[in-house]
């Protein structure tokens, strides 16, 4: 190994503690240049990357670390928490299982493994992570980091508590409501307020009347969903259809829960079902723009969601979603007009805190938006092209790093057409592209 690398590797070291990322990913990225074969300046990049906010070229470079050396527990543990921020839920499993295998006293990789799984809404294997990586934080007299786990197990304890008990309500049961269809509808619009845990509350009271309202079980579902209850609310939905099977507000959201909870084949199968009983849903068409941009397929949810606009212009909430696919491949100039539409209707409606919130969105997005000087440096391709696209988002928008890895494929297969070679960048960064 050539002497120079391990004096950038540590130049690199340095400057990252100084929190230099920049400064940091040019020594990486000279030791990477200097000796491509070895995994830690692929690492250590991967690591400056992702504090630098940069979680898909983070990925990226951890991908190719695990290339270089399979059983990397560092590069294993990093990528996992990168899919994890990225909301791949499967992927970071699969790291972190094959992570605790080679390396089984990993406290943090069972730590990371009970936030996961929490998320998936298994809540009682959530538990078991948070127990073992709590026990080796003890071994090694970590007592903040105990703490911290034992309170997520007291959380997810009392969940499954309150969600598993048969115990009948020690109140008298309350009388009749006068207008079931307004409370519910006021239940809802209490929790998109913002006061969820108060719905679910009025929502609980109102289920001692009839355990069996499918209505009251449905905007319960919607309830825990906002919860990010994921298992709750399926639970939920499963038992409205048993009451009434035609009940697609109850399918259209549990393919959201489904999709949240990391099921994407059963998302998918509610999805049809409602496409079925109603293909011109505007809903149907959300759902199916939510689907696509969890699979990273950021062109198809655009689409999708063009198409629940078309159907309803009047739901702000198909414009935000829609503005955040914009934003994943870098059409910034779209993305906040659609920002901008959501914050016309909330201000016409005198929604004001969605309003603000939106603002704060589409300023933090205008603030990183790059002037025209840079799009016309870094971006020489044609905004329609869908290839480069794709490429423009695998790269986390730096066109630079894109033409240099094109450069790269040219020199091994000259003679190609351009769009042979943007394929090429694209399977080879795609292979390790969170699940």
């Amino acid at each position: 190994m050539d002497q120079r690398y391990g004096v950038l590797i540590a130049a690199g070291k340095e400057a990252a503690k100084e929190k230099k990322w920049v400064e940091a990913i040019a020594q990486f990225s000279a030791a990477i240049d200097l000796c491509p074969t070895l995994a830690e300046g692929y690492y250590r990049r991967g690591l400056a990357q992702f504090d630098r906010g940069q979680s898909q070229l983070a990925a990226f470079d951890y991908g190719k670390a695990l290339e270089l050396l399979p059983d990397y527990p560092e590069a294993l543990y990093g990528r996992a928490l990168v899919r994890v921020v990225m909301g791949h839920l499967v992927g970071a499993i699969a790291d972190l299982t094959r992570l605790i295998k080679i390396s089984p006293n990993h406290a943090a990789g069972y730590e990371l493994q009970g936030t996961v799984l929490r998320k998936q809404g298994k809540r009682e294997l959530a538990v078991n992570s948070f127990r073992k990586a709590a026990e080796l934080y003890l071994d090694r007299r970590l007592p903040e980091d105990v703490k911290r786990c034992l309170a997520q197990m007291e959380k997810l304890k009392s969940k499954v508590a309150s969600t598993t008990s048969t115990a009948p309500p020690k109140s008298e049961k309350p009388a009749p409501l006068a207008n079931p269809e307004q409370f519910y509808g006021q239940c809802l619009e209490r929790a998109e307020k913002g006061d969820a845990k108060g719905a679910m509350a009025e929502l609980d009271w109102a289920m001692q009347l009839d355990g069996q309202d499918g209505a009251a079980l449905t905007c319960r579902g919607i309830v825990k969903l906002k919860l990010e209850d994921w298992m709750g609310a399926i639970a939920d939905f499963n038992a409205a259809l048993q009451v009434n099977s035609d009940d697609m507000t109850a399918v259209r959201n549990r393919a959201r829960a489904k999709l949240l909870g990391g099921d994407f084949g059963g998302a998918q199968a509610d999805l049809e079902r409602a496409v079925q009983a109603n293909p011109d849903d505007p809903f149907v068409c959300a759902i199916r723009g939510e689907i696509a941009q969890a699979k990273g397929d950021y062109l198809g949810a655009i689409a999708a969601y063009g198409e629940a606009i078309e159907r309803d212009n009047q739901k702000p909430k198909f414009y935000l979603a829609r503005a955040q696919a914009y934003a994943r491949i870098e059409e910034l100039k779209r993305a906040i007009e659609d920002y901008q539409h959501a914050a016309t209707f909330y201000s016409e409606n005198d929604q004001w805190d969605e309003y603000r919130r939106t603002l704060e969105a589409m300023k933090k997005l205008q603030s990183s938006a790059p002037s025209s000087a840079q799009i016309a440096r870094d971006d020489n391709t044609p905004a329609e092209n869908p290839l480069k696209q794709r490429l423009r988002y695998l790269v986390g928008g730096q066109w630079a790093l894109a033409e240099r890895l094109i450069d790269q494929a040219k020199a091994h297969w000259p003679g190609m057409t351009e769009d042979w070679y943007i394929e090429k960048v694209l399977y080879d960064l795609e292979r390790d592209r969170p699940e």
